[in-house]
């Protein structure tokens, strides 16, 4: 099987310190995969709830401005974050949304198959 190196699961495995190997497997790969989101999901909650208990402790006036400049600010960041890597994928002529094959589903039909096919990274 063929993973892009521009898919999301690729970039998110690389971010956290994964390193390719050599005969790495669908199935290790999936599991992986799926114990870095849940530790991302753990970590993220984590930091809302820090975020939440903080915001209760001040009246609730305050409480409504500090959400509305949090989500702001916020905002501010990621929004043009986000359009420029868009404007740059319209740029290069590439599509905003890569049909492919998807993990989950590869591995559900590795699964059925009995079988966990190799790996093999593309660009």
């Amino acid at each position: 099987m063929e993973v892009k190196k521009s898919s999301w699961h690729y970039k998110l495995n690389r971010k956290l310190g994964y390193h390719e190997k050599r005969n790495e497997t669908l199935c290790g790969y999936f599991w992986k995969t799926v114990g870095r989101v849940v530790w991302v999901g753990i970590l993220t909650a984590c930091v809302i709830g820090l975020g939440y208990t903080a915001i209760f402790e001040i009246p609730f006036y305050d409480k409504i401005c500090l959400l509305i400049a949090f989500l702001s600010i916020g905002l501010a960041i990621a929004a043009p974050i986000e359009a420029i890597i868009k404007i740059r994928k319209i740029r290069n002529g590439e599509p905003l949304w890569a049909p492919g094959e998807q993990l989950t589903r590869s591995y559900i039909k590795a699964v059925k198959d009995k079988v966990c096919p190799i790996i093999t990274f593309i660009n």
